[in-house]
């Protein structure tokens, strides 16, 4: 199996990101408008009425928070679905690059830096360890690439 060029993983990847980005998109948007219309809702009327399985003691503590913490909890929502959406974003431009055969290049170690970087927001914003360590290895593999970019451009400079 080819990872890299035409008809290769890096294609198949590069579509797979290029179609999650818009399934994400809409998903989080219709997230985004219902978690606005429970915030809306929630000033005391009963989440059952309208089929929501917001239920019980949680809908009792949510409806009577304050309305900052409210909003906090959707710019929340909507600041993690703004990194979700970079972060694939940045993805399938470098799939879309190795889609191309351009593996050592100035643009992926950029795109692997703030895919590194996002993620590391990201892993600090949802207290997970895990995306930290993924997100640190990947900026350690953008060094490599920043090698390998520079030895590709020394390369193509004297053939």
């Amino acid at each position: 199996m080819k990872y890299f060029g035409q008809k290769s993983l890096s294609s198949v990847l590069s579509v797979l990101f290029a179609v999650a980005w818009y399934v994400i998109l809409v998903f989080g948007v219709v997230g985004l408008c219902v978690g606005f219309y429970l915030i809306a809702a929630s000033s005391g009327q009963n989440p059952a009425d309208w089929g929501a399985d917001m239920q019980g003691e949680d809908w009792e503590h949510f409806s009577q928070m304050p309305g900052v913490f409210k909003m906090v909890f959707f710019v929340y929502g909507a600041v993690l679905l703004g990194l979700i959406l970079k972060i694939v974003k940045k993805s399938q431009a470098l799939f879309s690059n190795f889609k191309n055969d351009l593996v050592f290049d100035q643009a992926n170690v950029t795109n692997l830096s703030n895919i590194g970087k996002l993620m590391v927001w990201f892993a600090v914003l949802t207290l997970n360890i895990f995306t930290l360590f993924v997100s640190l290895l990947l900026l350690m593999l953008c060094e490599i690439f920043k090698s390998g970019a520079t030895l590709q451009e020394e390369h193509d400079l004297t053939v």
